[in-house]
C-alpha cells in the first residue's frame, strides 16, 4: 500500500518519526532509509508492509504546497493581532 507521510522530527540524529495521517499513527525509520534532501516537514509516499517502510520518494510539491498553507495562515494570525489585549504594569 502507498502512504503519504511527514517527516515530524529527527530523533538521535538517527531515526525520522514520520506521521502518517491517514493512519492515525506514527512510524520510526532510519535517517539512511530516506531519500537525500529529506529533513524535518518533508512529506513522502512510501510503501507499508507487514509494519515495515521502504521505498521512499520525496514529495517536494506537497512539502511545498503544505508549507505555503502554513504561512498564509500564520500571516493571518500575525495581522489580527497588532496590539496585545494586555496592559502592562508600569508601577
Amino acid at each position: 500500500m502507498r502512504i503519504l507521510g511527514c517527516i515530524d522530527r529527527i530523533v538521535d540524529q538517527q531515526n525520522a518519526v514520520i506521521v502518517i495521517e491517514q493512519l492515525k499513527k506514527e512510524i520510526t525509520v532510519p535517517i539512511l532509509s530516506l531519500p537525500q534532501g529529506s529533513k524535518e516537514g518533508s512529506w513522502l509516499t512510501f510503501e507499508l508492509t507487514n509494519q515495515k517502510a521502504g521505498n521512499f520518494k520525496l514529495q517536494s510539491e506537497i512539502t511545498f504546497e503544505k508549507n505555503k498553507v502554513i504561512e498564509e495562515k500564520l500571516d493571518q494570525l500575525r495581522a489580527k493581532r497588532t496590539t496585545s489585549k494586555f496592559q502592562r504594569n508600569t508601577n
